[in-house]
């Protein structure tokens, strides 16, 4: 009787701090981009599954911001983009000059060090590992 009375109490009490320290990161993600600053979006793969990120992304919050896109190649980042800015609502959201758009298989690197609050990772399966081994 006692063991299945500390294994319920064990049980409790790791819940309630997996709960407490969940709830604890929160107000870091909203500090994030509080201050009245958005929060700036970087992309790595701007194909169809980073273009859809990207979209939902934007869309999420008021303060945020495509700050810096990078892919392997050119043609996916221009038309990524173009996309992007045919939508009034997403249009003012984008800012993303030349200088942003970084091409070839180190442009994860740039997108990560161009001052980005939050990366989205929307490369093939294969490159994930040495890109979010990067962005942390």
């Amino acid at each position: 009787m006692s063991e299945t009375t500390n294994r319920r109490t064990f049980l409790k009490t790791g819940a309630a701090a997996s709960a407490a320290a969940s709830l604890a990161y929160v107000p870091t993600l909203v500090h994030a981009g509080g201050n009245n600053q958005p929060l700036k979006i970087g992309l790595i793969g701007s194909g169809r599954r980073g273009s859809g990120a990207a979209r939902q992304a934007l869309l999420a919050d008021r303060d945020v911001k495509l700050w810096a896109v990078g892919d392997a190649f050119r043609d996916r980042t221009k038309s990524c983009l173009t996309a992007l800015r045919q939508d009034p609502i997403l249009e003012p959201k984008i800012d993303v000059p030349q200088e942003r758009q970084f091409i070839g298989f180190d442009a994860f690197t740039q997108v990560i060090n161009s001052g980005v609050d939050v990366v989205l990772l929307c490369t093939p399966p294969h490159f994930r590992p040495m890109h979010l081994e990067a962005a942390i």
